[in-house]
């Protein structure tokens, strides 16, 4: 099941507007990116993912669902007007 959207809530409390886009495999596994357009927006994405690389991290999104992944890898494009960062994310959904 492809699950797609734009909104994320980290830390509990903290609404990041990371869009996603994820697969959620019949055994349950979830896997997927994160994705963030903009400079700043792009770099504040860079410093989470470093905050956060390996671990299982909580995150909320829109719908409601309640996800526990790990972050597995970062993508980042950048030129001199244009930026762009992606998250792979490797986890599981506790709650849709």
């Amino acid at each position: 099941m492809l699950i797609e959207g734009r909104g994320v809530i980290t830390e509990g409390t903290k609404y990041r507007p990371w869009r996603y886009t994820l697969t959620l495999q019949d055994d349950g596994a979830l896997e997927g990116l994160l994705v963030m357009q903009g400079w700043e927006d792009s770099q504040e994405m860079k410093m989470w993912y470093e905050l956060n690389k390996g671990k299982k991290v909580k995150l909320s999104l829109q719908d409601g669902s309640i996800l526990e992944v790990a972050p597995m890898g970062l993508k980042v494009h950048e030129s001199g007007h244009y930026s762009q960062a992606e998250i792979v994310v490797r986890g599981t959904i506790e709650k849709t």
